[in-house]
């Protein structure tokens, strides 16, 4: 009897010490939707059913709106693209596909529905709003179309950070300088995780490869209390997730040195050869809850 109190004793510290311990990171690589249901008199509508599907990982959220007509999902993943379907008796289903949504983001949408039955539906294929009603910070968000479609000399993603106003290269160690702060000052995540260097470092830690970054925001001034840490400013990574399907990409890019120009005044060939190749690989573990994905880069250079 007496061993089976130690133990107890002992497992109630252990969990008390993990408590206190375990470190609780800001949802900065989620966002929060919310939304009004309405009639076509303006009237809210008290118990809609609302559903949001993720079509790209199976993801399946549902909420019913309250006496003021609203609803609201919270700390929802980025990846992929979602579907929200509204019901409510006596009015005609409304669906809206293609949806695509950014980090740290609070998306309004709103609803207005027409009287109907629930086997008539409406379907609407739109895009998010682009513009920020709930936040007053400053930055910028680099999407996935402009990171797979943008021109990077060394495949380095941080350099679309330059495209943000205020944003620019520090002459010290060439990492970026947020309106003229140091680059100690900023503050590097990774899917909601500290990435510098160390505490004074100025630097992220660890590079990640192009094709498994799915956006980043670099945010210059005003930034919430999530973020805290760094008065410079904040680089947030979104890595990518695996979907319900497989996917993957291969690359090589190669710079040979026998192309090299000579120098215009020397008249000497002075070589350099880069090669940099690698590959990604994504999809389920298990369909609609678990999904995977992994990547390799190498560069290999010769000057």
């Amino acid at each position: 009897m007496r061993l089976h109190s130690v133990v107890a004793f002992f497992g109630l510290c252990l969990a008390a010490v993990l408590l206190f311990v375990v470190p609780i990171s800001a949802q900065v690589d989620n966002f929060d939707l919310s939304g009004t249901v309405l009639d076509r008199s303006a009237a809210v509508i008290p118990g809609a059913s609302v559903s949001l599907h993720n079509t790209d990982t199976g993801l399946v959220r549902t909420a019913v709106t309250d006496v003021h007509g609203l609803y609201r999902f919270v700390a929802l993943p980025v990846v992929g693209h979602y579907s929200i379907e509204v019901r409510a008796k006596g009015f005609v289903v409304e669906t809206r596909t293609g949806l695509v949504f950014q980090a740290t983001s609070q998306p309004v949408e709103n609803f207005t529905l027409g009287v109907g039955n629930t086997t008539q539906s409406v379907t609407v294929s739109s895009q998010a709003p682009l513009v920020e009603t709930q936040k007053a910070q400053l930055g910028s968000t680099i999407d996935q179309r402009r990171i797979s479609s943008m021109p990077l000399n060394g495949r380095n993603y941080m350099a679309l950070g330059l495209l943000t106003t205020g944003v620019h290269t520090s002459a010290l160690r060439g990492d970026l300088s947020f309106n003229g702060q140091l680059g100690r000052n900023i503050d590097y995540l990774v899917d909601g995780v500290s990435n510098k260097v160390n505490e004074w470092g100025d630097a992220s830690a660890v590079g990640l490869s192009l094709d498994v970054v799915q956006e980043f925001q670099v945010i210059t001034n005003q930034f919430s209390a999530e973020f805290g840490h760094s008065l410079g400013g904040v680089v947030s990574v979104v890595t990518k997730s695996g979907t319900d399907s497989f996917h993957g990409t291969t690359y090589l890019y190669d710079r040979p040195g026998d192309l090299d120009a000579d120098n215009f005044l020397s008249h000497v060939q002075t070589p350099f050869d880069q090669q940099q190749f690698g590959g990604v690989l994504s999809g389920p573990i298990i369909k609609g809850k678990t999904h995977f994905i992994g990547g390799y880069e190498g560069t290999r250079q010769n000057s």
